[in-house]
């Protein structure tokens, strides 16, 4: 569950982003997914990198 999940539809609004919350997906999922990227493909993809939003300690 994500503590600040009033305040980031909150704040993508007041910049006039349109966004919905979606439960139960991952926003690697749900980017990939935007992007129609597949997270997987027979004999497509190499290799593939996530990279988080904050930095790690």
């Amino acid at each position: 569950m994500f503590g600040r999940a009033a305040e980031e539809p909150a704040a993508a609004r007041d910049a006039g982003i349109d966004a919905e919350i979606v439960p139960g997906i991952t926003a690697a999922c749900a980017a990939a997914a935007q992007t129609s990227t597949p997270l997987t493909e027979r004999g497509g993809l190499l290799r593939q990198g996530m990279l988080p939003s904050t930095p790690v300690r």
